[in-house]
């Protein structure tokens, strides 16, 4: 027989969400919500499924105390929405991992005496049961769902979002065993730097971006201007030899140009 022990039953913020593929067809996937992750990840298998666009990328993720880490090589575009609401989109960039996290929660939780919950939208109405994570949407997406609302029961809080009511806390749980998982879903991601500097000139694509000048630069340009007229079909000609005047111009002075 079993010694029959109580410990305390940690609920993680999770949520059902529409997901539209690459063909235009949606899915419901679970999402875990976590604030505590630098970036938004779906699992290999969903990314496959869904069929987007894939952006090559080289980087590594790493979890708490840094001690293992894991290679991520492609980045796709999630856009969802709510199970209630097909009207509130939400979009984000997320890393295809083989594997997210273990179930969530790792044991099912005997449903909480909160009359409350009965009349909310609960972002994952079976928030209680073990089950897979399709879908993380991390600090960088955090805070786009969240709206004003905000309800406690004991240590149990309910967080009001475009994507229904979040339940995360701690409910106290009587089981019949000696073992016991923990989850920790805190997240460092690292993307190479050229990867990076990539990202950066195509945010400034469209940009036209400024340098300054040396003084051989700026004699360059006007030794150009002086020396160059430009037609009415937009073409540039020498000032030396004009369409309507023969006569040779002063020799150019000489001027050292870089390019």
């Amino acid at each position: 027989m079993k010694a029959e022990s109580t410990h305390n039953q940690v609920i993680l913020a999770t949520a059902r969400v529409v997901v539209t593929a690459g063909d235009g067809s949606t899915h419901e996937l679970r999402a875990l919500i976590d604030q505590g992750s630098q970036a938004s990840f779906v699992t290999e298998s969903t990314a496959q499924i869904l069929n987007l666009k894939r952006v090559a990328i080289h980087g590594t993720v790493t979890g708490i105390s840094n001690d293992t880490s894991v290679k991520i090589k492609s980045m796709v575009n999630i856009k969802l929405h709510s199970i209630y609401d097909n009207t509130q989109k939400i979009e984000t960039q997320a890393y295809a991992l083989s594997k997210i996290t273990s179930l969530i929660p790792s044991q099912e939780v005997p449903m909480v005496p909160w009359p409350l919950l009965q009349n909310l939208s609960l972002a994952d109405p079976y928030f209680q049961r073990p089950g897979t994570i399709d879908l993380l949407l991390g600090a960088d997406v955090h805070a786009t769902p969240i709206i004003e609302g905000l309800h406690r029961y004991n240590t149990l809080l309910a967080q009001n979002s475009r994507l229904g009511w979040l339940i995360s806390g701690q409910a106290s749980q009587d089981i019949q065993s000696a073992s016991r998982s923990v989850v920790v879903n805190h997240m460092k991601l690292e993307i190479d730097q050229l990867l990076r500097k990539f990202w950066e000139l195509e945010e400034h694509k469209g940009t036209r971006i400024q340098r300054t000048l040396t003084k051989e630069d700026i004699q360059c340009e006007e030794h150009f201007k002086n020396t160059n007229l430009r037609n009415s079909e937009g073409r540039n000609h020498s000032k030396r030899t004009s369409p309507h005047n023969s006569e040779t111009l002063d020799p150019w002075p000489p001027v050292a140009c870089t390019i």
